[in-house]
């Protein structure tokens, strides 16, 4: 539901692999989502089911104790959900894949650093030949991409930032290629990303 928290590493030291610490508090009816490990000067950007992202600093966060919960990362339009998020690297590409197979690739560098807890900027143009947001990844062009469908379909394709390829190279506020021709029903339910 679009909430987010930062706790030290060392917070997680002493957890037992029988289990034991709560990572965050979450309220009634939402889930854990992501999590990954990050500096204080790195930026995450976490996109949403209806294509909107938004790009922050680490560092605007204070660390809190695993019991505790999160703060309000994006503001979220009724209806809207949390897809993904990821850290940001230097000279890397936000790759948004939709629901119908259409996907693309941005530049980092065109999501601009804002203030946490917004509505964010529109990363991808929906519509309902596309679909919503299925996943969102940070990407660098030297990747492979795997996407697999609900009804088992999969598809593998490099990740390269000229026009040659599958995958395009696109601004914000386009819609993007068909990367995966799905049969009638089917919808993309899962992307990866690998060396």
């Amino acid at each position: 539901k679009g909430e987010i928290k930062k706790s030290a590493l060392e917070n997680f030291a002493a957890v037992r692999s029988s289990g034991g610490a709560v990572a965050m508090d979450l309220e009634e009816g939402d889930e854990l989502l992501a999590a990954a490990v990050a500096a204080d000067q790195d930026e995450v950007i976490l996109t949403t089911l209806y294509g909107q992202a938004v790009r922050f600093k680490a560092d605007s966060l204070r660390s809190s104790s695993l019991t505790s919960g999160g703060v309000r990362a994006v503001r979220l339009e009724e209806g809207d959900l949390l897809v993904s998020m990821e850290v940001v690297i230097p000279e890397a590409f936000l790759l948004v894949v939709t629901s119908n197979g259409y996907g693309k690739i941005t530049p980092l560098n065109e999501y601009s650093s804002q203030s946490r807890g917004g509505l964010g900027i529109k990363a991808i143009q929906l519509t309902r030949k596309t679909g919503n947001v299925a996943a969102a990844k940070v990407v660098s062009s030297n990747q492979q991409l795997t996407l697999i469908s609900k009804d088992g379909q999969v598809i593998s394709a490099p990740v390269k930032d000229d026009t040659g390829g599958r995958i395009r190279l696109q601004g914000r506020a386009t819609q993007g290629v068909l990367i995966m021709d799905l049969d009638a029903g089917d919808l993309v339910a899962a992307a990866g990303v690998w060396e």
